[in-house]
């Protein structure tokens, strides 16, 4: 990720919310809760999601799904990210340095993305066109993947199952790096808010 220089304090709107000292809402608490759910999943191996095979008390096999852990983390980073909306919308440096980090959401997309296509009739033939959409498929979706028919000696599109799914997982791991940066901003964000100063009333 590129790293960003000093803008300076311009850009940051030192004007914050005022809530009042009865009131039992303390948003510097519910932050900081937050900030320890995105590290909490960060500390964790970024592993994708998988069955677990286990016997339950009866010996039968039971299988039980275990979360994508790069999922949970990029969710606690957004989770994070909807909390501090007001502060965001009132420091332009956070703007900037977050639409540079969508933009390599952009260019992830763009490199890891299914065409999706659909089946249609064409001259008498059955074929697959694209929609236009670019689309990142979930784990095991049917996607049409082309393939060489041997007795035809051509090459044609095959609805496969999961025919993404390694696609998906370097697009996630990719991710991860991306996510990263942005929960970083978020805590300069933060930082520069004073949240967790000694002196704060909400």
């Amino acid at each position: 990720m590129a790293n960003w220089d000093d803008d300076g304090d311009d850009d940051v709107v030192q004007e914050t919310p005022e809530y009042s000292p009865k009131s039992e809402f303390s948003k510097a608490r519910v932050v900081e809760q937050a900030i320890v759910s995105c590290r909490e999943s960060r500390a964790k191996e970024m592993k994708a999601g998988y069955f677990n095979s286990f016997l339950d008390k009866s010996g039968m096999l039971q299988k039980q799904w275990i979360p994508d852990a790069r999922d949970t983390f990029f969710s606690s980073v957004m989770a994070l990210r909807c909390l501090l909306n007001p502060e965001i919308n009132r420091d332009k440096r956070y703007q900037r340095h977050e639409e540079e980090i969508y933009k390599t959401f952009e260019q992830l997309t763009e490199k890891y993305g299914y065409e999706e296509k659909f089946l249609t009739e064409k001259d008498g033939k059955l074929i697959y066109e694209k929609t236009g959409a670019k689309i990142i498929p979930p784990v095991d979706a049917v996607v049409i993947i082309q393939g060489y028919d041997g007795r035809q000696g051509k090459v044609i599109g095959q609805e496969v199952k999961g025919g993404w799914n390694d696609k998906l997982n370097y697009y996630k791991d990719e991710l991860i790096q991306v996510y990263d940066a942005l929960f970083a901003e978020l805590n300069d964000l933060i930082d520069r808010l004073n949240y967790f100063k000694t002196q704060a009333s909400f």
